[in-house]
C-alpha cells in the first residue's frame, strides 16, 4: 500500500513542465511575449503561454526564425531554428544535411556563429561494447557567413561546459579542416590547444575574426 502511495504521488510529477519568461519572434518578424517551454532540438514544435495561468499553444519550427528566454539566473538565453549539417562517416568531405530545422542555443555570433543543441543524454558510450552510459553532451555547429546550414564541429561529454579542457583535441583539428580548408585555411594555422583549453570553444569564432573574412 505504502509503494501505491508513492507511485500515486510521483504520476503528476511525470507531466511537469518549465515555462519561462521570454519572446519569439516569427519569419514574418511579428513577436509574442509570454512563456515558453524549451523544447529539444529535434522537436517540431515550441510550447507557449500568454501567461502562467492560460492555456498552452504550439507552434510549428518553420515559421518560428528565433526565440529568448531568461532563465533561472536570470541570464538572457537566446535560440534559433537552423537546419544542422554533420561530415558523413566514410567521407568527412560530403555533408549529411538535415532536412529539418532543429532549436539551437545561441553561444557566439560575429563573422561566423556557434551554437549548441540543448544537453541530452548519451546512451551507449559505455567503456565495453554494449555497455551504456548516461552522459550529459553538448554538440556544438558552426554557421559561416552566406551558408543556409550550421556544420558540426565538436562534442563535449559531461555537464563541463566551454571554457574546461577540450575532450579531444584532434577532433577539433580534424574538422576545423572540413569546415575552413576551402575559404580559410590560414585559421588552421592559429589552432591552439592550450589557447581553446583557456577560453573553450568560444575560441574558433574570435581566431577566424582575427584571420578570415572580410
Amino acid at each position: 500500500m505504502k509503494k501505491l502511495f508513492y507511485l500515486l504521488l510521483f504520476i503528476p510529477l511525470l507531466g511537469y513542465s518549465t515555462f519561462y519568461k521570454g519572446t519569439i519572434t516569427f519569419n514574418d518578424d511579428t513577436i509574442k511575449e509570454g512563456f515558453i517551454e524549451i523544447p529539444e532540438y529535434y522537436s517540431q514544435k515550441i510550447k507557449f503561454k500568454i501567461d502562467n495561468n492560460s492555456k498552452s499553444e504550439k507552434f510549428e519550427i518553420d515559421i518560428v526564425k528565433k526565440f529568448e528566454i531568461v532563465n533561472s539566473k536570470n541570464d538572457t538565453v537566446f535560440f534559433e531554428t537552423i537546419i544542422l549539417a554533420t561530415p558523413n562517416v566514410f567521407n568527412s568531405e560530403k555533408l549529411n544535411i538535415d532536412k529539418k530545422k532543429s532549436w539551437a542555443r545561441v553561444i557566439k555570433k560575429s563573422k561566423i556563429s556557434l551554437y549548441s543543441i540543448s544537453e541530452g543524454w548519451s546512451n551507449g558510450v559505455g567503456v565495453s561494447p554494449g555497455a551504456t552510459s548516461s552522459t550529459p553532451y553538448s554538440k556544438y555547429y558552426i554557421k559561416k557567413p552566406n551558408t543556409e546550414y550550421a556544420i558540426y564541429f565538436h562534442m563535449i561529454l559531461g555537464s563541463s561546459g566551454l571554457t574546461i579542457a577540450v575532450n579531444n583535441f584532434n577532433s577539433i583539428v580534424k574538422t576545423s579542416k572540413i569546415i575552413f580548408n576551402d575559404d580559410c585555411p590560414k585559421i588552421l594555422e592559429r589552432i591552439n590547444k592550450e589557447e581553446f583549453k583557456t577560453k573553450g570553444l568560444v575560441t574558433i569564432v574570435d581566431l577566424y575574426d582575427e584571420t578570415c573574412g572580410d
